[in-house]
């Protein structure tokens, strides 16, 4: 049984991606623009709650390397922390362009899709 739900999931997955694939120059249908706001609640919900987990992890770093000895490790996984707090919340507010290691086309990417969907400008 639980094969067939990851198999179903699996197969949700690539229906909605050919889905959006096939419609890309079409006008939007309420079906379609109802599945990118569904997929932008969900991708801002769970970035955010990531980055607030990791902002917690660096926090309670501080707050330890506070009461006892600083030591380099303590530094470099605030800073981890710290970053990965940031990127979470670049890929909530804007989620991922084309290029996935290269985050300089995740904005003019989320701007067409604000556009296209009639998202309000974030």
């Amino acid at each position: 049984m639980k094969q067939l739900v990851v198999i179903a999931f699996v197969a949700l997955l690539v229906g909605v991606h050919w889905y959006f694939r096939t419609r890309a120059d079409k006008p939007v249908s309420a079906v379609e623009r109802g599945l990118a706001t569904g997929w932008l609640w969900v991708r801002r919900i769970t970035c955010f709650f990531a980055a607030a987990v990791a902002l917690l992890g660096a926090l309670s770093l501080i707050a330890h390397g506070i009461l006892t000895d600083v030591d380099m490790m303590l530094i470099i996984g605030t800073v981890l922390l710290l970053a990965l707090a940031a990127l979470f919340t670049h890929w909530g507010v804007y989620g991922m362009g084309v290029r996935r290691y290269d985050t300089r086309d995740d904005r003019p990417v989320h701007e067409a899709r604000a556009k296209r969907y009639g998202w309000r400008r974030s």
